[in-house]
């Protein structure tokens, strides 16, 4: 049956005067296809909507969409005879979570939710990541033509190419590295200054980052450990070297590996550089670890979440040939449904359960939207808020390896997340002017050249190979490269114990709530200690230390004892027990953050979310859903009560949104961009 399929384009008025009308207030015809149908049945049609969808239907937007519909089993033919009805069709089919992304109109949404066998509708939203002065990046690299993949290994379920891929990836770009001068990264000549600090790196074979990260014994370097990178892709080169595997899902489709948006480079420096030429000074986390780039955004940072979904779906079909043991996603959309529907979300968790180690951004919204430069809560995006996943906000390191001095990130997304009200982030990770590889030939290149970092191979007459960037994009990158020394430190980890171990050996940030930091800091070289002296294999509550441990490390000369804490749904929980014993808590039978019978030696965290130490809720960013029943409005909400009229479910996100609610001068605070 459809209730608003009129014949001119609808507005907010006229949808109302239908519902109207549907509902039997109004007796004066209305030109609608079918009978009308009773307000409970509205109701449910609507209630498989996310908020974006719903929002569409609700203000008479008139508008092509591409939707996500979870489907039971065996209700695929009734989908197909409708599509095939009202002129739909099929973009990609997911089957890690048993949904289909197809394109309809605006007006066909409600009909789509009343068929039998249709569970959910998901936006398939789509951000678009601007550049420095809120200008797109422009890209100087050809389109390329499809072809086939370049790994021998099963390809998605579709391999259809689409349109530009969405997701609105955390990067935030930053003058400065904090081991150059602004006018030495400014200009090719950097390399010339790198001097002095670049040579006694060289010499001590060391980076400056795992010196910050504490990882003081270089013998663990992620060897045999494969990260697959889900981004704008990665190219080939002296730093990175060569993928162990590669697959385009933009509508390039390229069977060689690429990255003509760079920032998919930048995140797979972090993880793995090797820091040739730079003479050691910018190595990556893990600079053995084989490195597998699965391209979901296109030369402008954009693209699907459900081309998102399909490379996850792919990470886990190939997770054994390809030897993929952890994924990262330094990319997000906002929050429009609970995790518990939201399909980015369930493709995380299902990858999780399927023994991969899943690192997320947690989202660069930390401030108001309002010009008070305010601290922001509620600003974590997803797939940030999936349990299951490290999810990573930004930590600024003021440059140093010394902790004292460090504090969370003003841009950093601050928990809790929408409607579930769970706590989050997990950590924090180094992201405030992080210097990476980065692609000579992207867009980022092109538009940031006056972030470049020479390091020492311009001396040897190459042209800049780094850059320095600023994002929990980068924080999650780092963290997962965190997550490729454990994982060689102890390969028998699952994916919980390797959260579990590098929360609980975090440090605390000094004067930041755990909204802001979660667990704390992240110490490598602590988590590192400890992943060799558990078992894994010991029986569940039962001590599985194999030999004793000093919960405390020394990271820039100062001797720094362990938060001892963990993230776990909606509180922070901290105790001994938490290490001391193989809790059930750490296996793949429960799902992170649901309630568990815990030892007697954890002390429950009461103030977390609702505790008078955290007073977030007249700063909420974004939404006008209540979290828990405990906020339903602040005097900071910048989003408002909706998504803009008729501005597009598929298009109404980050800088969008800012424009069409009138918000151009702090606009970059919606941005993927975001420019100190």
């Amino acid at each position: 049956m459809s209730i608003i399929r009129m014949t001119v384009r609808a507005s907010a008025h006229c949808l109302l005067l239908v519902l109207l009308v549907s509902l039997g207030v109004l007796s004066f015809a209305m030109p609608v296809v079918a009978a009308q149908a009773p307000a409970s049945d509205v109701e449910q049609r609507m209630a498989k909507l996310d908020r974006a969808l719903e929002r569409s239907v609700m203000e008479g937007c008139w508008e092509r969409l591409r939707v996500i519909v979870r489907l039971t089993s065996g209700s695929r033919s009734a989908l197909d005879a409708f599509l095939a009805a009202t002129g739909g069709r099929v973009v990609a089919e997911l089957p890690l979570v048993h949904a289909v992304t197809v394109e309809v109109d605006s007006a066909d949404l409600l009909d789509l939710a009343s068929l039998d066998g249709v569970e959910r509708l998901s936006s398939d939203g789509r951000v678009v990541s601007l550049g420095a002065g809120s200008q797109k990046a422009k890209n100087s690299k050809t389109t390329k033509t499809t072809k086939t993949a370049k790994t021998a290994t099963s390809s998605p379920a579709d391999t259809a190419t689409t349109t530009a891929v969405t997701s609105g990836d955390d990067l935030a770009s930053a003058p400065g590295a904090p081991t150059t001068t602004e006018a030495a990264e400014a200009t090719v000549g950097a390399g010339l200054s790198w001097g002095l600090s670049g040579l006694s790196s060289y010499i001590a074979g060391r980076s400056q980052l795992l010196t910050t990260l504490g990882v003081n014994d270089l013998s663990t370097t992620g060897l045999g450990v494969g990260v697959a990178v889900i981004d704008s892709g990665i190219e080939e080169n002296l730093d990175i070297g060569l993928l162990a595997g590669w697959y385009d899902f933009t509508a390039a489709g390229s069977a060689e590996p690429y990255d003509d948006f760079g920032h998919g480079t930048h995140v797979a420096g972090l993880i793995a550089g090797s820091g040739t030429l730079s003479g050691g000074q910018y190595t990556g986390v893990a600079r053995s670890a084989r490195l597998i780039g699965l391209k979901v955004l296109d030369a402008g940072g954009t693209g699907y979440t459900s081309d998102v979904i399909r490379a996850l779906d792919y990470a886990v079909t190939n997770r054994q040939a390809l030897g993929i043991h952890i994924i990262n996603l330094s990319l997000g959309h906002p929050i429009y449904e609970p995790a518990a529907t939201d399909p980015l979300v369930q493709a995380v968790e299902r990858a999780v359960a399927a023994g991969i180690v899943v690192v997320a951004s947690a989202g660069n919204h930390g401030l108001t939207a309002d010009g008070s430069d305010r601290i922001g809560y509620a600003g974590i995006t997803s797939p940030g808020n999936a349990p299951s996943a490290i999810t990573v906000g930004a930590l600024d390191d003021n440059g140093t390896a010394t902790r004292t001095d460090d504090s969370v990130a003003r841009f950093s997304s601050r928990g809790p997340t929408w409607y579930d009200g769970s706590a989050k982030p997990d950590i924090v990770a180094p992201g405030r002017r992080i210097v990476a590889a980065v692609s000579s030939t992207s867009a980022l290149y092109q538009a940031q050249s006056a972030r470049l970092v020479c390091g020492f191979g311009c001396v040897l007459g190459f042209k800049p190979q780094y850059l320095s960037l600023s994002g929990t994009s980068m924080a999650s990158a780092v963290a997962a490269g965190a997550a490729a020394l454990v994982l060689d430190a102890n390969p028998a980890l699952t994916p919980y114990m390797v959260k579990a171990l590098l929360s609980y050996t975090a440090t605390n940030v000094p004067g930041e709530d755990s909204l802001a930091q979660g667990a704390g800091s992240l110490n490598v070289g602590g988590a590192i200690a400890l992943a060799r002296v558990v078992d894994p294999t010991a029986p569940l509550n039962t001590p599985w230390l194999t030999s004793g441990i000093d919960q405390a490390s020394t990271i820039g000369g100062e001797t720094i004892s362990w938060a001892q804490r963990i993230v776990w749904g909606d509180r922070v929980v901290w105790g001994d027990w938490l290490i001391l014993h193989n809790d059930a808590a750490w296996s793949q039978r429960v799902l992170w953050g649901d309630h568990v019978l815990w030892g007697d030696g954890i002390l429950w965290g009461d103030g977390v979310l609702w505790g008078d130490s955290v007073l977030w809720g007249d700063r909420v960013l974004w939404g006008d859903s209540v979290l828990e029943q405990h906020v339903l409005w602040g005097d900071r909400v910048v989003w408002g009560d909706g998504l803009a009229d008729c501005a597009g479910a598929n298009g109404v996100l980050w800088g969008d949104v800012a424009r069409a609610l009138g918000l151009a001068s702090t606009a970059q605070s919606w941005v993927s961009f975001f420019v100190e």
